[in-house]
C-alpha cells in the first residue's frame, strides 16, 4: 500500500505540474520553453513534498466519512478530488506565478537594456554628426564670406564649387541625423512598450488560481481513480485491500 501511495504521488504530481506548468504559462502571455521548464520542474518537487508530506488517502477517507460517502462512489470521487484540488493546486499555481512573472520579467528587463544600449549608441553618433554638421556650417559661412570679398572669376568659381559640395555634404549629414533620431525614437517607444508589458505577480496569480482550480479539478477527478486502478492492477492487489 505504501508504494501505491508514493506511486499516486509521483504520478498526480508529475500530471497536475505539466498541466499547470502549461496553462499557467499560456496564460501569462510570455510563454517561453526555459521558464515553462523551470516552473514545470519546481512545481513538480513541490508536488512531490506535498504528495510525501500529506496523507492524502487517510484524509479523503475521513472526508468521504464524513460526508457519509463512499470513496468509490461518484460523490466519493469529488469529494477526494476537491480535496486534493485544495492541497496542490494553490501551492503550484503560487510558485508557477512567480517562476513565471520572474523569468519573464528578467527577460525583458535584458531585451530593454540591450535597446537602451542601442539607443545610447545611436545618440552618441548623432552627437558626433551633430559636431559635424556644426563645422560644415562654419566652412559654409567661410565660403559664402570668401564669395562676397573676392572678384577673381578663377577663384569665384572655385568657392562656389566648393559651397555646392559643403552643401550637398549638409543635407547628407542632415538626413542621417533625422535617420538616426528615427530609430532612436522607435527604440525608444518599443523599450517603454516593452517595460509597460513586464507580468505583474499579483495580477497574474489571481486568474491562473481561478482557472487552475478547475483544471486541478478535473484532473484530480479522472485522473486519481485511474492511477489508482492501474497501481492496483500493477501490484496485484484487491481494491478491498487498497483501500485500507
Amino acid at each position: 500500500m505504501k508504494k501505491i501511495g508514493m506511486m499516486m504521488s509521483v504520478l498526480m504530481g508529475a500530471s497536475m505540474s505539466l498541466c499547470m506548468s502549461l496553462c499557467g504559462s499560456l496564460l501569462s502571455g510570455h510563454f517561453e520553453v526555459p521558464s515553462w521548464l523551470f516552473s514545470l520542474i519546481i512545481s513538480f518537487i513541490i508536488s512531490l513534498i506535498i504528495g510525501f508530506v500529506v496523507p492524502m488517502k487517510p484524509l479523503s477517507d475521513k472526508l468521504c466519512a464524513k460526508f457519509g460517502a463512499d470513496p468509490n462512489s461518484t460523490k466519493g470521487k469529488v469529494l477526494s478530488a476537491l480535496l486534493s484540488d485544495i492541497i496542490y493546486t494553490p501551492f503550484l499555481t503560487f510558485v508557477m506565478c512567480f517562476a513565471m512573472t520572474t523569468l519573464a520579467g528578467m527577460s525583458i528587463d535584458r531585451q530593454a537594456s540591450a535597446l537602451e544600449a542601442q539607443i545610447n549608441d545611436l545618440t552618441a553618433q548623432q552627437t558626433e554628426q551633430r559636431a559635424k554638421l556644426d563645422d560644415m556650417n562654419a566652412q559654409l559661412a567661410d565660403i559664402e564670406a570668401g564669395i562676397a570679398h573676392t572678384e577673381d572669376p578663377e577663384e569665384l568659381g572655385r568657392l562656389n564649387g566648393a559651397k555646392e559640395g559643403i552643401q550637398g555634404g549638409i543635407k547628407e549629414v542632415e538626413t542621417s541625423i533625422a535617420d538616426m533620431q528615427g530609430g532612436i525614437d522607435g527604440m525608444t517607444s518599443a523599450r517603454t512598450g516593452m517595460l509597460a508589458s513586464k507580468p505583474s505577480f499579483f495580477r497574474e496569480v489571481w486568474l491562473s488560481l481561478a482557472v487552475c482550480l478547475v483544471l486541478g479539478f478535473i484532473l484530480a477527478f479522472f485522473l486519481q481513480p485511474l492511477f489508482f486502478k492501474l497501481l492496483i492492477k500493477k501490484y496485484g492487489m484487491k481494491p478491498q485491500m487498497a483501500n485500507k
